[in-house]
């Protein structure tokens, strides 16, 4: 009697195929995610530097950087870090702010022709990495997965709001051409409403607010018949911008150095862009210099590193039970700290910054089927994009940048004013709005002090009252 034939070839080409047909939505989908994020975000990694070429001469290395996180955070997620077989994550963009705070606290303390402000700075980045990581497995080994998320959510709100203020004049920042004046209150009209600056305004701006109306405008949908609701209008969107600006770019033949000038590209270090694309371009390790590191300024960072760890690692309690709620699966809170501590001290360990998982990105690829196996897909394509960036750096509009983080800046915002004044009691949401504008017109670290006093005393002089009220109104 015959045993049962072991599969054809032929069908199990047939049966790879038919996978790899179905996982192309969640790969393509969660690549976008990547790319786009990366070719704005990745720019953005150092502060603005007017006196010194140092950190301008870093831009793929800040590329590389961003996408050496995003694929790290990927691979332990796809390694089982996380639960959710959809999880897909990235770079904390939220943290952006303390990032490029802690890059100008190192220069103002040593100055921007110092020889060891690049070694200094990339090694703070590192260790805010090692930080993140630490703590996240360390509430993960003491169980402390609930005890976290009694923290004010109400302070995190606005101070995210508050980021999100900073992401916004961030990218504004980010069309203005070499010879444009620093952006600043005062002059804001004739900066950014000039003749010159208006066209790469509206190009930056318009798709942003489009991509926000977009998530909750009834009528939009209506209009585009149930469009602006799929997953893939957001990528599709910014995937349009940079195809509109060649081949209108191409149409005219405007030379680059022109729009370089004028600041629809960005200026590319020219050290940067002799590279293949796979060759040392990517190799941002080489400016972790030793010798040259002043240990003793990395203490001037201080408080933007505390903020940024703090915000980074308070922001997972409200991912991970806003994602599984979505989802409609259990979640384990202990479990996915130790997979974010995995992730970020993999992120330490390459020199680069954190990570973490990413609510709304996890979301989009799972609904479209993502799993483990689109996720190790996108992680290899993520990596393919590592060792590539640099051929695609002098493409990128400044417009396409702007966009998203101009979209993210709206998002974040909205999130602490609007979103919280629909869910929150008007005490809440009082101490959302007072915390975001402490963050934008004081600073983030008294900011968020003062968003803890408000909650503070708004529990300790409200909390009974409102618990009865709320009680009674349950009850009834």
């Amino acid at each position: 009697m015959e045993g049962p034939k072991p599969p054809s070839f032929s069908n199990s080409v047939r049966k790879i195929n038919t996978r790899l047909h179905r996982a192309l939505p969640a790969v393509v989908l969660g690549t976008f995610f990547n790319v786009l994020d990366a070719v704005s975000t990745g720019l953005l990694l150092f502060p603005s530097d007017a006196g010194s070429a140092q950190f301008k001469a870093l831009q793929i290395q800040g590329l590389s950087m961003f996408i050496m996180s995003t694929a790290l955070s990927q691979v332990a997620m796809t390694l089982g870090g996380s639960r959710f077989p959809g999880a897909l994550g990235a770079m904390l963009i939220e943290i952006l702010p303390f990032l490029r705070g802690v890059g100008s606290d190192i220069r103002n303390t040593l100055g921007s022709d110092h020889p060891g402000l690049v070694p200094t700075v990339m090694v703070a980045y590192a260790s805010t990495s090692f930080l993140t990581g630490f703590l996240f497995i360390a509430l993960g080994l003491l169980k402390l997965g609930k005890v976290v998320a009694y923290f004010p959510h109400t302070v995190l709100t606005g101070a995210i709001g508050g980021i999100g203020v900073a992401l916004f004049i961030l990218g504004l920042e980010l069309i203005l051409p070499e010879t444009s004046p620093p952006l600043t209150l005062p002059n804001a009209g004739s900066v950014l409403f000039n003749t010159a600056q208006l066209p790469l305004l509206v190009v930056s701006f318009f798709p942003a607010l489009l991509l926000s109306v977009s998530k909750r405008s009834k009528h939009l949908e209506r209009w585009t018949f149930g469009a602006s609701t799929n997953v893939y209008f957001i990528p599709g969107c910014l995937c349009a911008i940079p195809f509109i600006f060649w081949v209108v770019v191409v149409s005219i033949q405007i030379p680059m150095e022109t729009l370089v000038k004028k600041g629809w590209l960005f200026r590319v270090d020219l050290s940067s862009s002799t590279q293949t694309g796979i060759g040392d371009g990517w190799m941002y390790w080489r400016e972790f210099d030793f010798p040259k590191v002043e240990w003793w300024a990395i203490k001037s960072a201080t408080t933007n590193m505390t903020l940024l760890v703090v915000i980074g690692v308070l922001n997972l309690p409200i991912f991970v039970p806003a994602l599984a709620h979505r989802l409609d699966v259990p979640y384990d809170m202990d479990h996915e700290f130790l997979g974010q501590g995995v992730a970020n001290l993999l992120a330490g360990i390459t020199g680069t910054v954190p990570n973490i998982l990413q609510y709304s990105y996890s979301v989009f690829v799972t609904e479209v089927g993502g799993g483990r196996f689109e996720l190790g897909l996108i992680t290899l394509l993520t990596f393919l994009l590592f060792f590539t960036s640099s051929l695609l750096l002098p493409y990128v509009p400044t417009v396409l940048a702007s966009s998203l983080v101009l979209f993210l800046g709206i998002e974040l915002s909205l999130e602490a004013v609007w979103e919280a004044a629909l869910t929150l009691p008007r005490l809440d949401w009082g101490i959302c709005v007072a915390t975001l504008i402490a963050c934008t017109f004081v600073g983030f670290a008294e900011g968020f002090l003062v968003g803890i006093a408000l909650a503070a005393f708004v529990h300790f002089t409200f909390g009974s009252a409102e618990s009865r009220a709320a009680t009674q109104a349950i009850s009834i």
